[in-house]
């Protein structure tokens, strides 16, 4: 491989706009997978304080499965209703 498609390699990398790491050329959003969970999570987190809402309503207004915000109660607290 020469120094050109080395250079070239290294200029169509695509990387996380939030944290730097390399990410899939596929990723459309700009970001790394962890980093995506963290901004779902930011939202889901005001909207559950903004909102009167149960875990169910959450998961179904984010389009995201049950398991994912249980699992975010229990790492966090969120205060949702039961």
């Amino acid at each position: 491989m020469s120094k050109v498609d080395i250079f070239r390699q290294e200029l169509s990398r695509k990387v996380c706009r939030n944290c730097g790491k390399p990410i899939p050329q596929s990723r459309i959003n700009g970001l790394c997978a962890q980093c995506e969970d963290l901004e779902l999570f930011q939202k889901v987190k005001v909207y559950v304080n903004e909102n009167n809402v149960t875990e169910e309503e959450v998961a179904e207004h984010f389009n995201i499965p049950l398991r994912k915000v249980h699992q975010w109660i229990h790492q966090y607290d969120l205060g949702y209703n039961k």
